[in-house]
């Protein structure tokens, strides 16, 4: 006769109640444990669609404690103990990411039904954050190194489960955890490893960070590899556009949801305007994640056992492909050799060999790529998200101060304010002072002509003051006769 599975409230009470838990537990480390309580009677806790999970101290350690709030199948605990084995054999290159597990066949007794046994498992509590609670703690503190780092350690986490030769199943926000900058996964109930290749999942992860197509039926290496672009992509988008987060991440979402799947996959273009909101967006901070966009729309297209592997999926994309970032944000466009002669605006540039020196952008014609604003008169084509592009060099000088060099209205008017002074009553004065002062901090040669604007002016006002005091001091005078 198969044990009964009673009620969350049931299970809330059995385990916030000392007496109860010892008669429903015969694990000693259980019983001697008091559970972290959210009031005075109900214990805190985390559910899902096949688990609650609870908080315990212990004399020891702070560990978790797993209880299934649906029927498991005969394979769970072969399926954990070949965990256990993986990790403890050719699994060691990712041990760190995993937290000890132990499947207890016969774990505790339901409230309902004291005869029987029912399945539990313990393992280690990762004192940490969930990964949408870290990237907002980064985003207020304004740490975009770290949300830069972040994202090279998850590439690392996803090759390496993959070479490994492990699947996690349900990689989302709340099931990776951030502990001490150092990504830990929990929930195993879905891990894929060959030697448990013939089981089912018993679910198909979260609908916002997994394939709208994916089924149980999809069970095996390819398991992870949607899960890791998105996550991928969310945050190299969110280490380059930090505010992008404050509408759509929270604990259930990293930027996408199932919803902007579905409407991204039928678009007939990425920046048409049937494309989700969250892609509007991302392409409005930088079209330059179009390439990136466009991935993640093919990858829908196709069936989800179709997914590359994240390393495969961003080979040539701007700002996700390993080559190009040297493991931090968008690489900065490299320096080419400047030509020898000045490039007149439409003349034709000297070809460029290696177009991938310059983000796989080919040179544009009337522009110059590779040389900092101001080095030589150059200006740099920015090559990366939120980087600005400068005025096209024409001439080879910056525009900008060409447009300033040849003419300085602020310094002309100045200067034409004060010369009137002295046949106006000293009334453009002060419009001529204003004017000068302007112009002073334009480009030369409106400086010089300031600065005369000024002398002018400030000389006339000196001796325009000097003939009042001394009318004053006359009239003064004249009344003391």
């Amino acid at each position: 006769m198969s044990a009964s599975y009673e009620s969350l409230h049931k299970l809330l009470v059995l385990v916030g109640n000392a007496e109860k838990r010892k008669m429903a537990f015969q694990d000693p480390e259980i019983v001697k444990a008091t559970p972290v309580m959210r009031n005075t009677i109900e214990p805190l806790k985390w559910s899902g669609a096949n688990a609650a999970v609870f908080k315990f101290k212990g004399e020891q350690r702070t560990f978790a404690l797993r209880c299934f709030t649906n029927a498991v199948d005969d394979n769970c605990e072969k399926h954990y103990q070949e965990l256990n084995n993986f990790l403890k054999g050719r699994g060691k290159s990712v041990k760190d990411y995993f937290v000890d597990v132990a499947y207890v066949k016969d774990g505790r007794r339901p409230a309902d039904d004291g005869d029987n046994w029912l399945p539990i498992i313990k393992m280690a509590w990762v004192d940490g954050q969930t990964l949408s609670g870290y990237v907002g703690e980064l985003i207020e503190n304004k740490d975009q190194v770290n949300l830069k780092d972040l994202g090279d350690k998850w590439y690392s986490l996803a090759a390496g489960l993959r070479s490994a030769g492990v699947a996690h199943g349900d990689l989302q926000s709340e099931n990776i955890m951030v502990q001490e900058k150092a990504l830990v996964l929990v929930d195993y109930d879905g891990v894929w490893l060959p030697e448990i290749k013939h089981s089912f999942p018993r679910e198909i992860g979260h609908p916002n960070f997994n394939h709208p197509k994916r089924t149980t039926g999809l069970y095996g290496m390819d398991l992870d590899n949607f899960a890791a672009y998105v996550i991928y992509l969310a945050l190299r988008v969110i280490a380059m556009h930090p505010t992008i987060a404050d509408n759509f991440v929270d604990k259930e979402k990293l930027l996408f949801t199932k919803q902007d799947f579905e409407k991204l996959e039928v678009a007939d273009r990425v920046n048409g305007q049937e494309a989700p909101e969250i892609v509007k967006t991302i392409l409005k901070m930088d079209p330059k994640w179009e390439p990136a966009v466009r991935k993640l729309r093919e990858i829908l297209k196709e069936k989800p056992e179709k997914c590359p592997s994240l390393d495969q999926a961003v080979k040539g994309i701007p700002f996700l492909d390993r080559d190009n970032l040297d493991g931090a944000g968008p690489r900065p466009a490299q320096v080419v050799a400047r030509p020898t002669t000045p490039v007149q605006l439409g003349a034709t540039k000297p070809p460029v060999t290696d177009c991938a020196e310059v983000n796989q952008r080919p040179p544009v014609p009337g522009t110059y790529q590779g040389d900092a604003a101001g080095s030589g008169g150059a200006t740099t084509q920015a090559e990366g998200p939120g980087a600005s592009s400068g005025p096209v060099n024409q001439g080879g000088q910056n525009t900008s101060t060409q447009s300033t060099a040849k003419k300085n209205t602020p310094a002309t008017l100045g200067c034409l304010f004060a010369f009137l002074c002295p046949f106006t009553g000293g009334i453009p004065a002060i419009p001529g002072l204003v004017c000068s002062i302007i112009g002073l901090n334009r480009a030369p040669p409106g400086r010089k002509m300031a600065l005369v604007g000024i002398a002018v002016t400030v000389a006339w006002t000196i001796l325009f003051l000097a003939g009042v005091v001394i009318f004053i001091i006359d009239a003064h005078s004249g009344k003391m006769r």
